[in-house]
């Protein structure tokens, strides 16, 4: 046998070893873990509250804290591993909470696993009665107890669903206008804004539209013109006025009954 014929039996056995040992890698390693999981560390063989470490983010209601945890605690005393499909967890638990919004595994560390349940966020109160959330779901205030609020974002309509458009525009709004306005929206030409402090003692609404709705220029003229002609004695307690900020480059003072006649 020549040198040559050698050197190809050696890189053919070099190939056949490396072969080899790549299959019993594949072979050997999840066996090992499958091991691992089922003789060694017995406590996996249900996911249990001693290997389970649950968090909840965004979830503002102890009751409904409570209510989950209850539920991802009894799912898994009653699935084996072998048999878990965390997919259906994830769909079973956002279909039974729907105020879920993600859910996020870890299992990084062998013998436990982390599961971090996130909550949707609140965008507004809806008419006093619902938190509109980043989902544009609605839920009953119940369900934000703990939510803190740093502004009050008061919105106000007589739709039944909010569009897509609509949605956008809330979560455009600015911190200063909720902080100063409660919100009354009718259509895009016609919104109201609610002055939450007022320091005349008269019955006062702002008109604006949709463009022209954040023109904090326009908002401060208006407010100075009422208050004018509150100090001159022109306006009177008994009546109610809606300043109409709808035109580029005037203010008009209105009766709201106007308004609501369907003037504009």
């Amino acid at each position: 046998m020549g040198k040559k014929d050698k050197n190809i039996k050696k890189i053919k056995l070099v190939i056949i070893f490396f072969a080899t040992l790549s299959l019993l890698f594949f072979l050997i390693v999840p066996l090992s873990k499958r091991v691992f999981f089922c003789i060694s560390d017995k406590t996996l063989k249900f996911l249990r509250p001693d290997n389970i470490v649950l968090s909840l983010d965004n979830i503002y209601s102890d009751k409904l804290k409570n209510k989950i945890t209850a539920f991802v605690l009894s799912y898994f005393k009653e699935h084996t591993i072998d048999k878990l499909n965390l997919l259906d967890f994830d769909f079973e638990l956002k279909n039974k909470f729907n105020l879920i919004k993600k859910i996020e595994w870890d299992f990084s560390l062998p013998g436990s696993a982390k599961l971090k349940l996130i909550g949707k966020e609140p965008v507004c109160f809806l008419n006093k009665k619902y938190i509109l959330t980043d989902h544009k779901d609605l839920f009953k205030t119940k369900y934000f107890k703990n939510f803190k609020i740093d502004i009050s974002k008061d919105f106000y309509t007589s739709k039944r669903k909010i569009s897509d458009n609509l949605f956008k525009f809330l979560n455009k709004i600015p911190d200063n206008i909720w902080r100063d306005y409660e919100l009354s929206y009718k259509n895009k030409f016609n919104i109201k804004l609610i002055p939450k402090l007022n320091k005349i003692p008269v019955y006062k609404r702002l008109l604006s539209t949709r463009n022209n709705f954040c023109n904090e220029n326009k908002l401060l003229k208006a407010n100075m013109l009422f208050e004018h002609l509150y100090n001159n004695n022109k306006l009177f307690l008994s009546k109610k006025y809606l300043l109409d900020l709808r035109f580029d480059k005037k203010i008009i003072l209105r009766r709201e009954n106007e308004i609501n006649r369907g003037m504009g």
